[in-house]
């Protein structure tokens, strides 16, 4: 068996520390990485989790998920980590709730309900649908969404949903707060230009009378 002398280190630039981890010597002072090549193995059954090298050496054990996975990590030196053999923002985007945000406006006149309904999970966008049509068409719409994106994640309507894709990238929210502004300006450019299409063929349906 192998013992070490672990220690922490400080990384300093013009007298102050812009970083700490942890690093282990043998009793004769030689340096022995933690990640030897900077990969950690991750693998998580519910809030346990093991945390090994690509040599196979066990580093960490605990149960108490991946938020305390990430903090006893983030002491080591390390340059990525898969777990169950994604990364880690995919995994925790896998695992993380479906989120819905609702916002919806109607017009007056027409009684018509205008709905844009983003979805997010792990703080990212899974994009969006846009929905119109009267009060009980509107609930009828959303109830299908809910149910069916849980059990099929998206279905996508002909006609009376529009499904728009989103890249991954897109951040809903900043700093975990939803980006409401942004979903407003949707509704509005959706409102705006449906109102006046629904217009258009209200006109053309008159004419042909």
């Amino acid at each position: 068996m192998t013992f070490y002398c672990t220690y922490q280190v400080e990384e300093v630039s013009r007298g102050g520390t812009v970083g700490t981890y942890l690093e282990r010597t043998t009793q004769d002072g030689v340096v022995v990485p933690f990640f030897p090549n900077g990969q950690a193995i991750g693998t998580m059954f519910g809030e346990r989790y093991t945390v090994k090298n690509s040599e196979g050496e066990t580093i960490l054990l605990g149960s108490g998920g991946i938020a305390e996975l990430e903090m006893r990590l983030s002491k080591f030196a390390h340059t990525f980590i898969t777990i169950n053999g994604k990364s880690l923002e995919r995994y925790k985007t896998d695992v993380a709730p479906l989120i819905y945000h609702v916002l919806t406006r109607v017009d007056e006149e027409t009684n018509i309900f205008y709905m844009v309904v983003q979805a997010e999970k792990n703080n990212r966008s899974q994009g969006f649908w846009e929905l119109y049509g009267f009060y009980d068409e509107i609930v009828d719409q959303l109830n299908r969404i809910l149910k069916d994106a849980r059990e099929d994640y998206f279905l996508l309507y002909e006609n009376d949903i529009k499904f728009v894709e989103i890249s991954e990238n897109d951040a809903v929210n900043t700093n975990n707060d939803f980006d409401k502004s942004g979903l407003s300006r949707k509704l509005t450019k959706f409102k705006a230009e449906k109102g006046k299409e629904l217009e258009y063929e209200q006109e053309k349906s008159c004419h042909q009378c």
